[in-house]
């Protein structure tokens, strides 16, 4: 065999060599490539971030206990107004009705147009001792304060916790009263609020200890050690015009 041939010959084993390497390595290289691929997607933060948000919920707020009493709680008071009826709950002044809710025809709410006194909706037992209330509310433009009375003893004049919160200049808190005296804070924020649109709020009490939560999220927590037991009241400021709804009582204790 000449050199020549001998040449030939060693280059058509190479190519068939090539060719096999080349059939051999394309999966590989489209692995590489896509390797490639998720490896830029990854590097970006935004990218690794979606992957571990939690998804959004479109539950209504529940409060969220500040203090586990080890007890399953019993419902003590549910109204919703649906019924047209106001059940176990006494008004003292103020225009009280129940109506349709303007922005929800289904819905009925429990309305109040306050005159010169204060308007009061007083409902529990003042036997009632730890307990958790929630209800909504939303306010016209005129209306300077809404608030809760709770753990409220009357003998006669009476004592009370106070969760208020008054639009006017975004002011919320918890104040306490004795003897139907002035108002004693015992702490306050800023919470803005919008005239029409519905405003969450729930109170834990619980022993010595304070919770209240507006809009799903814990504003205040307090211990002022005064009150053990009591009713409550949904009340206004007076000339205020407001929307209740939605009232829940669940006990926390024997």
């Amino acid at each position: 065999m000449s050199k020549k041939e001998s040449e030939e010959g060693w280059r058509g084993i190479l190519g068939v060599l090539a060719n096999i390497v080349t059939i051999l390595g394309f999966p590989f290289a489209v692995l590489g490539v896509i390797a490639t691929v998720l490896g830029v997607i990854f590097a970006f933060p935004q990218f690794r971030a979606s992957l571990s948000a939690k998804p959004q919920s479109s539950v209504t707020p529940s409060v969220v206990p500040a203090v586990e009493s080890g007890l399953e709680p019993t419902l003590l008071l549910d109204e919703d107004f649906e019924d047209g009826v106001a059940e176990d709950m006494d008004f003292q002044f103020g225009n009280w009705s129940i109506v349709q809710d303007q922005d929800d025809a289904k819905n009925h709410v429990l309305e109040v147009a306050a005159g010169a006194q204060t308007p009061d909706a007083v409902f529990g037992s003042p036997n009632w001792r730890d307990y958790r209330v929630e209800y909504r509310f939303k306010y016209s433009h005129e209306c300077g304060g809404i608030f809760l009375e709770f753990r409220r003893s009357c003998d006669p004049a009476c004592d009370y916790y106070v969760q208020y919160i008054e639009p006017s200049d975004g002011d919320a808190g918890l104040s306490v009263v004795q003897d139907d005296g002035e108002w004693v804070n015992y702490g306050h924020k800023y919470i803005e609020t919008e005239a029409g649109e519905w405003i969450w709020v729930g109170v834990e009490v619980l022993g010595d200890q304070i919770s209240i939560f507006i809009n799903g999220s814990e504003e205040f927590r307090q211990s002022p050690r005064m009150f053990n037991s009591g009713s409550l009241v949904l009340s206004t400021f007076p000339g205020c015009r407001a929307q209740f709804d939605d009232i829940r009582v669940t006990s926390l204790s024997d």
